[in-house]
């Protein structure tokens, strides 16, 4: 009499997928970071006003984001932008630390769209604070890659030699 195996879904199998997808959904939230490093233009800009904006969530604290008007010049054309923070913080201590280094007058690098010239990026960089989003997803995505993995790799060594 032979044993039917068990239909028992394979967890290992399925945090792959999982691990899959959010990997996919990384590299699509990480895209639109790198198009504004890889080929927009920068420039010099000079801070002209810069606020604490507070946003509510009805279910969480509210979200603090820094906002900052810069002018600029595209092709010898002079711009006024405004732009926000790329991440929000509940932590007003730390945006207030971040709007101390964009006081009135002050110069920074800035990205600029060269189709859209006030379509801007202050914060733009290869950092932690710029591509956190997609560096958090994709350690996500990671993480259940590795944990499918694992167990695929136990439940192979707990299967009886002659199922293998």
């Amino acid at each position: 009499m032979t044993e039917i195996p068990s239909r028992r879904p394979d967890m290992g199998r399925m945090l792959w997928i999982l691990g899959t997808v959010v990997l996919g959904v990384a590299a699509f939230s990480g895209r639109d970071q790198i198009i504004v490093l890889s080929s927009w233009a920068k420039a010099d800009g000079q801070v002209t006003a810069s606020e604490i904006m507070r946003y509510f969530s009805p279910k969480s604290k509210p979200v603090y984001r820094l906002r900052v008007t810069f002018q600029y010049q595209a092709d010898g054309v002079p711009h006024f932008a405004v732009s926000s923070s790329s991440l929000g913080s509940s932590d007003l201590a730390a945006v207030t630390r971040k709007a101390t280094r964009y006081p009135v007058g002050s110069h920074h690098m800035i990205y600029y769209d060269p189709n859209n010239p006030v379509d801007m990026h202050f914060d733009a960089g290869y950092n932690i604070e710029y591509l956190a989003k997609p560096l958090i997803i994709a350690t996500a995505g990671l993480l259940f890659v590795i944990a499918g993995t694992v167990l695929r790799v136990l439940a192979r060594r707990a299967q009886p030699a002659a199922l293998r």
